[in-house]
């Protein structure tokens, strides 16, 4: 899956799911929606640029030959 994929594959369930539970975090279930108000974006923020900015907070990155 490219970045562009997953961009795509990110605004479909912000629309169709948002209240879908995706972490947990201290002990506590957040859903899409709370996850994205937690970094302060929206859907209409999302774009490719935005994807790699937040990685950190948001994937897993695996380095060196995974």
């Amino acid at each position: 899956m490219n970045q562009k994929h997953l961009l795509n594959f990110i605004k479909m369930k912000l629309k169709t799911c948002p209240d879908e539970v995706v972490i947990e975090r201290d002990g506590k279930a957040l859903t899409l929606k709370q996850v994205f108000e937690s970094l302060s974006l929206t859907a209409y923020d999302l774009s490719v640029d935005t994807l790699d900015v937040h990685a950190h907070d948001t994937f897993h990155r695996c380095v060196a030959g995974c």
